[in-house]
């Protein structure tokens, strides 16, 4: 018992982290390009 709890609550950890990350990823990488790119494409349309 002990060892299957240890793999649910590694796996729950696991899963935890992955979504975490994918969400943090997910909210700052949109920003970050968006800022950047929409004067590089509105400086290239205005050449």
């Amino acid at each position: 018992m002990p060892t299957r709890f240890r793999r649910a609550v590694t796996a729950a950890a696991l899963v935890c982290a992955a979504f975490g990350t994918v969400a943090v990823l997910g909210v700052a990488t949109p920003k970050a390009p968006e800022a950047p790119d929409r004067p590089a494409t509105s400086g290239a349309d205005a050449r």
